[in-house]
């Protein structure tokens, strides 16, 4: 594998498939040497580790356990400062002693601080092996004058959902993509998908025991799981304790504890670059739907312009889901929007210019949700089921236009 990604192979290839056309045939005439060294093989599998342990940390693989933000600890947290130094050393010549970093230990900007550097090692530890393998081929097959080990950052392959940016030596973080990761992870942790206390999947399958739903202990605290598998993305004011910005904002409570709770809040919005109301409502589900490459499996209920929107988990999803959209969520939505707009009706000649304004928005809502109910209560009569094995764009299909498209 280690000879196979060298650019030896990249420039026999050049000539035995000009055309790029790397069958079994150019591939059975590369020259090979069998080669037994210890080294090669550890440098090998080293890259394999790295790479194996990049893929597993997104939660789009089968070995996903958890996100990385939250299994940091301090032992991580030595380990990279003992690199800072090391690098430090490496890149001045001088020998340094660093304080504890500026976020406080714990904190969510401490732990981002500490995913980081972790990352960043990995990253420049697969460069360091890439171009020692390289070399190491290029002697033994002494092409030394045609070739180079240099590999690169840029093609170094781990970090490809858009963690980072690399330009030639450099390369710079991007949080907000961090944050969403981990928000991704905590309405899984919401919906039952994942359980704090435990690595892995967790319910993953139609109506699951009053077991698997159940409260749990986290560090001393209590955390819910959604009930019914459904959850609102609406503004704060909506009237739904389960909606997902204030759900989310327990669940950094809970996982992060009660200390730094509105500084990391904070945090994260400074990540996102907007509240996590506006980040719900605009933004999650395009963020999901583009991680799941439009193979979601939280799927978006969503009247015409979003005035009303829930996220229904599809592998807890059974006949009666759209039913229970429509009764639980739908009609209360209604009626709270009926009681807003009476209240700016029981004043309305006294009403200001912004508040006109803002009965009239209201308004627009309430006629977007009444035209929205007309249609889901016809997909809810119908008691939809599937079979998840058919996959999600034929399940998908079956609800029509009261799901937001895929595509």
């Amino acid at each position: 594998m280690g000879y196979l990604n060298s650019p030896l192979v990249s420039a026999f290839l050049q000539t035995l498939a000009p055309t790029l056309d790397y069958h079994e045939g150019p591939m059975g005439r590369i020259p090979y040497m069998d080669i037994e060294d210890s080294n090669l093989s550890d440098l090998v599998e080293t890259n394999i580790a790295i790479s194996k342990s990049d893929w597993d940390a997104h939660e789009t693989s089968w070995d996903f356990q958890r996100n990385e933000l939250l299994s940091i600890d301090t032992s991580t947290y030595m380990e990279n400062i003992d690199y800072k130094i090391e690098k430090h050393f490496e890149e001045t010549g001088e020998h340094i002693s660093l304080s504890p970093a500026a976020p406080k230990l714990g904190s969510l900007e401490w732990r981002m601080e500490q995913y980081k550097t972790k990352w960043e090692r990995k990253f420049m530890q697969l460069h360091k092996n890439e171009e020692e393998l390289n070399r190491q081929f290029i002697d033994i097959y002494g092409l030394q004058d045609e070739l180079t080990p240099d590999v690169p950052l840029n093609e170094i392959t781990i970090l490809q959902q858009g963690e980072i940016n690399v330009k030639e030596d450099c390369i710079t973080w991007n949080e907000d993509v961090m944050t969403k990761q981990l928000i991704s992870y905590a309405v899984g942790c919401m919906l039952g998908r994942y359980r704090l206390d435990k690595p892995g999947l967790h319910i993953a399958h139609p109506n699951p025991t009053d077991e698997e739903i159940a409260p749990y202990e986290y560090k001393g605290e209590q955390w819910q799981i959604d009930d019914d598998g459904i959850m609102p993305l609406m503004p704060n004011d909506c009237g739904f304790s389960d909606n997902a910005s204030a759900r989310f904002a327990d669940f950094i409570r809970v996982a992060l504890g009660n200390e730094e709770h509105v500084e990391n809040l904070n945090y994260v919005e400074k990540c996102l670059g907007k509240p996590l109301e506006q980040y719900f409502v605009k933004d999650f589900w395009k963020d999901h739907k583009k991680m799941y490459q439009n193979r979601p499996i939280y799927w978006l209920f969503s009247s015409k312009k979003g005035a009303f929107q829930v996220i229904a988990y599809m592998h807890r999803m059974n006949a009666y889901t759209a039913e229970r959209v429509r009764s639980k969520y739908l009609l209360p939505y209604i009626e709270h929007l009926e009681s807003e707009i009476d209240k700016f009706d029981a004043r309305r000649a006294e009403l200001s210019t912004k508040e006109s304004k803002q009965l009239q928005a209201l308004q627009k809502q309430l006629n977007e949700c009444r035209e929205y109910h007309e249609r889901l209560q016809v997909v809810a009569e119908q008691a939809i089921s599937f079979d998840l094995d058919d996959g999600v764009v034929v399940n998908y299909a079956k609800f029509g236009d009261i799901l937001q498209k895929i595509k």
